[in-house]
C-alpha cells in the first residue's frame, strides 16, 4: 500500500490528507486504474490483445496500426524476450 507519510527520528507515520476533488478521480484516478487492470489481465491471461486494447486505451495512440507497431517493438526487445514468450505460449495454448 503506498499513502502519504512523514519520517523523523520518532519513526514514520501516515500523513492525512484531503480526498481528490470527484473530477480528477473520474478522469484521471479511474482511468489509470482501468489501465492497469488491463495491463494485469493480460499478464495473468497471456492475452495479447488485452495489451493492445490497453495501448488503444491511451489518449496518445492514433489508430490501431500504430498500437499494433508499437506492441510489436516492445515485444520484439531484446531485454522482452521473457514477456514475448509469454505471450506466444498463452497464445498457443488459446488456440488448442
Amino acid at each position: 500500500m503506498e499513502v502519504p507519510g512523514a519520517a523523523s527520528a520518532k519513526g514514520v507515520r501516515p500523513v492525512q490528507v484531503t480526498p481528490l476533488p470527484k473530477r480528477v478521480m473520474e478522469m484521471v484516478i479511474k482511468v489509470r486504474i482501468y489501465r492497469m487492470e488491463l495491463g494485469l489481465e493480460a499478464f495473468l491471461t497471456g492475452d495479447k490483445d488485452v495489451l493492445l486494447e490497453e495501448l488503444l486505451s491511451d489518449p496518445r495512440t492514433k489508430n490501431l496500426e500504430q498500437a499494433e507497431a508499437v506492441l510489436n517493438a516492445i515485444m520484439n526487445l531484446d531485454f522482452n524476450k521473457e514477456m514475448a514468450e509469454h505471450y506466444r505460449r498463452k497464445a498457443k495454448e488459446l488456440a488448442v
